[in-house]
């Protein structure tokens, strides 16, 4: 796990969290999500979207991006990013009501941020190196911590494939 800059009694973990899930998407059967911790001994604010899911599901998400590795750039490439104007607003089968406001993160409490088909991006294939970025404060100036959290690379396990030779999408 990856440690926000922080003072002794409080810092912010991030890391990668796997699991099997069906898409729709062939040969797409993983799901990712990036899992936020407070490992200090005091409560950290935190910024984002508190939102109501079409059923009626109460939720708090944070913004974040994922890269993948570009082995021939030696750098990191943007694959998607869930952070812009459109982050925290309502969408068709998804949230009906959205609004930006701050979370309390007690200590040893985590937050997940919202699962992404990874291997299902036209970026992506089987084998790649990709890693999360967390903005727990992307509004808010002089806070205790970064802008953004670094999770550790993953592999992704899963490359999307073709069926008669048109390439399957993936939307977020």
């Amino acid at each position: 796990m990856l440690v926000a800059r922080s003072s002794g009694f409080s810092r912010l973990a991030v890391h990668i969290v796997g699991r099997s899930a069906n898409f729709g998407i062939p040969e797409v059967t993983t799901a990712y999500h990036a899992r936020i911790t407070n490992r200090g001994y005091l409560p950290v604010l935190l910024e984002g979207c508190a939102f109501v899911d079409e059923n009626g599901g109460r939720g708090f998400a944070v913004p974040y991006m994922v890269q993948r590795w570009d082995d021939d750039r030696k750098r990191w490439s943007n694959a998607f990013d869930i952070r812009g104007e459109g982050f925290c607003r309502p969408y068709p089968l998804g949230w009906v009501r959205a609004e930006w406001t701050n979370k309390i993160l007690w200590p040893n409490q985590s937050l997940e941020t919202e699962e992404e088909a990874t291997g299902g991006q036209e970026i992506f294939h089987r084998g790649d190196t990709g890693r999360w970025i967390v903005y727990p404060n992307l509004h808010s100036k002089g806070t205790l911590f970064s802008d953004r959290l670094y999770s550790r690379p993953f592999t992704v396990e899963d490359e999307r494939s073709e069926r008669n030779g048109r390439t399957v999408r993936v939307g977020h």
